[in-house]
């Protein structure tokens, strides 16, 4: 087998195989799969709400850290690094929350999407090192190469038959 196409299957699986850890989606090597919907709501209350909360109790009642032992207490609590901190974290979870949001009102669900990007880039590898002989084996053989392809990025297999006949249309 071409060295460029393993080194090329190689890289599919380095570069998906983060994400097919990372994403809630229904592989079995990842966390558990979690609606995207969901996934916003834990966004905005777990993360944006309790970092606002936090960020505005340093900024406005530090004092709140002097006690009659401790009287400077909040000068041992550096609120000029910590609240910039919490500020860019508030910033890239909103981001991650109109993200998912997005994807939620689209109907788009984090397994679908991973899915269509493995195999979109599966059978671009597989037409580009293997050309006309790919596409020659005959759909069943092309299909079957893609699938044993796909399990070994996501972990388990999947009914790929749609993508598959989108790959098919649009090549």
């Amino acid at each position: 087998m071409d060295q460029q196409f393993i080194n090329q299957l190689h890289q599919t699986v380095k570069r998906f195989r983060p994400q097919v850890l990372a994403v809630p989606t229904h592989s079995n090597l990842g966390p558990k799969h979690v609606d995207v919907s969901k996934q916003a709501q834990w966004v905005q209350n777990s993360i944006i709400k309790t970092a606002e909360k936090l960020r505005d109790a340093l900024a406005k009642e530090s004092h709140m850290f002097r006690g009659i032992m401790s009287p400077q207490a909040d000068q041992l609590i550096d609120t000029s690094t910590y609240i910039p901190m919490l500020n860019k974290l508030i910033d890239e979870a909103d981001m991650a929350f109109v993200d998912l949001d997005q994807q939620a009102a689209l109907g788009i669900r984090n397994s679908e999407q991973l899915q269509f990007e493995i195999v979109k880039e599966l059978w671009a590898a597989f037409s580009t090192h293997l050309g006309e002989n790919f596409h020659a084996r005959g759909q069943k053989n092309a299909d079957e190469a893609i699938r044993v392809a796909f399990a070994e990025v996501y972990g388990k297999g999947e009914r790929l038959a749609t993508l598959l006949k989108v790959m098919r249309n649009s090549s």
